[in-house]
């Protein structure tokens, strides 16, 4: 059985949404690795296009490159759990 909720899959030629029949008002964001944000802010943006919000964006690692900033500034609350630096 399918959740309902939006669903997003990677194809090598572009990266589509689908919403199901039951459109949630509120939906939480799963990113692997977040750099300079450019993803998951398509993500919020095709979603808020839609009339979703985005409660939080959860990711696993942040690179330090940009995306935090970038999702607080778009008004986007997003935990990570661990941080990557470059070795100097």
């Amino acid at each position: 059985a399918r959740l309902p909720g939006i669903y997003r899959w990677d194809d090598a030629s572009n990266n589509e949404f689908m919403a199901t029949d039951n459109k949630p008002s509120r939906v939480y964001l799963i990113e692997d690795v977040l750099t300079t944000g450019n993803s998951i802010m398509r993500a919020v943006n095709a979603l808020r296009d839609m009339g979703i919000g985005v409660g939080h964006a959860f990711a696993l690692v942040d690179r330090g490159i940009g995306a935090i900033q970038r999702l607080r500034q778009n008004e986007v609350d997003v935990v990570w759990a661990t941080e990557v630096r470059a070795h100097k």
